[in-house]
């Protein structure tokens, strides 16, 4: 049905296509499918949403950000962008996004005479939405083609800035943490509208990117970068970053994708078959997310990964091998939702390099022993064992030296969290905890009763939220409480 109403498309007469049968064959199902095809929506959709001219201009100028003084200075080229627009929304609200860092009548009449299409590009990506990756920096280009990788509708969070850093989309800068500047992309990505910030969360937090957004990107790095959610999709040889939905059969032979950086594969269970020696050749590889992918151990040729920079296993990992001290260039690893999870390894704490550590909603029984007892996730306590305190360097000791950013989420049996470290270590020794550390997240953890004592000895700590911590009773004396975030979580 669908390739009859995109080839009828608005040359048909046709304006109402019924679907009959008896009652509960799925005929709502159906139409459902229909609708949400992306070749109905591409063909449909904006035709449906055409804004008139003083709606398409007032929304240019909003997107622009320009005051109702420069509005009237601007009216008159603006009229004439939402008429190359074709009153679409989502036209008008790219190149609102172009001219918002133009601030004269002259710079948005170049916006308006320059070439907003290159050769090949289909027809529906043409215009606006080209125009608006074109104006892109270098930089915010590369980023924004990452995003495209990812699935239609995907939720984009704001720590996307670690994938790009593990990407090495970003280059290090010496006037603070490395984290800042990808987050500036982020945020100027929603600014010119190339995300849209997810209304429920202030902070912009969490963002999407538009079909036809997604589309553009996928188009621009057809050759190198492919996300495969349809059993006729095809991994070129040259790939480069390589995504997999759950819509595919099984994934592809990759053994042989020496070119590989960056692997992607979301909720789809054909893992549990894949060859232990699958990463043995792809020695290039920086970003492995292996997010709901049936596996319940890790391949034992993920030691060969020299090179890895992020590593997400969330959902479904029982086991973390002790091997994975091996991976010397780990800067990101998240293990949330892994439910049957019950330890951690001790050599996880001899990765000096972890800057992100994401762990919630695990079945935890025990953290990573230092040199004192271990502690139990079913007591409801977290000890310092968790900060992997048998890192010993000379007469300093140091808990995760490079973690920027610590998140403990979905934690809803955990009630007393300590950061003592008086036990562990004889007086002789200078204790240095978390050093880098300067965002702190604890979201969903309702019993928690209070933060630790010794949270003052994270001297660099800036940044503090805490949602959903119904029972925390008592807020410590901290820095970095002045740009905390307190409340519930959002939906």
């Amino acid at each position: 049905m669908v390739e009859m109403i995109v080839g009828y498309g608005h040359e048909s007469r046709i304006s109402v296509y019924g679907i009959l049968g008896m009652g509960g064959i799925g005929e709502t199902t159906l139409a459902q499918k229909i609708y949400n095809e992306l070749r109905i929506r591409e063909r449909f959709h904006q035709e449906m949403h055409r804004l008139k001219d003083p709606d398409g201009l007032e929304l240019l100028m909003k997107r622009s950000f320009r005051t109702r003084d420069e509005a009237n200075v601007f009216s008159d080229i603006g009229a004439k962008i939402v008429k190359k627009c074709d009153g679409l929304p989502l036209a008008i609200k790219v190149v609102g996004g172009v001219l918002s860092s133009r601030s004269s009548k002259e710079e948005w009449e170049r916006i308006l005479e320059r070439r907003w299409s290159i050769d090949g590009l289909p027809e529906e990506l043409e215009g606006a939405l080209y125009l608006s990756y074109s104006d892109l920096p270098p930089q915010l280009k590369q980023c924004f083609l990452w995003c495209a990788l990812l699935p239609q509708n995907f939720n984009i969070h704001r720590d996307v800035t670690y994938w790009w850093i593990a990407e090495g989309l970003v280059k290090e800068e010496c006037t603070g943490p490395i984290h800042n500047i990808p987050e500036d992309y982020y945020h100027e990505l929603i600014k010119r509208n190339l995300l849209q910030a997810r209304p429920e969360y202030v902070d912009k937090g969490v963002s999407t990117m538009h079909d036809l957004l997604t589309q553009l990107g996928q188009f621009l790095t057809r050759n190198e970068a492919v996300f495969m959610n349809e059993k006729r999709d095809r991994c070129p040889s040259s790939i480069r970053r390589l995504g997999v939905g759950s819509a595919v059969d099984e994934i592809p032979s990759i053994e042989e994708k020496k070119r590989l950086r960056c692997l992607i594969v979301l909720h789809h269970d054909t893992c549990r078959s894949v060859k232990r020696d699958i990463f043995r050749k792809l020695v290039h590889l920086r970003i492995s997310v292996l997010r709901g992918a049936g596996l319940e151990r890790t391949p034992a040729s993920v030691d060969y990964l020299a090179l890895l920079r992020l590593l997400d296993l969330s959902y479904e990992i029982k086991e973390l091998p002790g091997s994975i001290r091996n991976l010397t260039s780990l800067g990101c690893l998240s293990v949330f939702g892994c439910t049957k999870l019950a330890a951690l390894p001790p050599s996880l704490m001899r990765l000096t390099t972890i800057s992100f550590l994401q762990i919630g909603n695990t079945g935890l029984a025990q953290v990573p022993k230092g040199s004192s007892r271990q502690r139990s996730r079913r007591s409801g306590s977290i000890g310092a064992e968790l900060l992997g305190n048998d890192i010993l360097s000379g007469t300093l000791t140091t808990a995760f030296p490079k973690l920027e950013l610590l998140e403990i989420l979905d934690m809803y049996n955990w009630q007393n969290w300590s950061l003592s470290m008086d036990t562990l270590f004889d007086n002789t020794q200078q204790q240095s905890l978390m050093p880098c550390l300067t965002r702190l997240r604890l979201i969903n953890c309702p019993k928690l009763r209070a933060l630790p004592d010794h949270l003052h000895r994270i001297v660099n700590l800036q940044r503090i939220q805490i949602e959903g911590a119904d029972s925390l009773q008592e807020i410590i004396d901290h820095p970095g409480l002045c740009g905390s975030r307190l409340g519930t979580t959002s939906p």
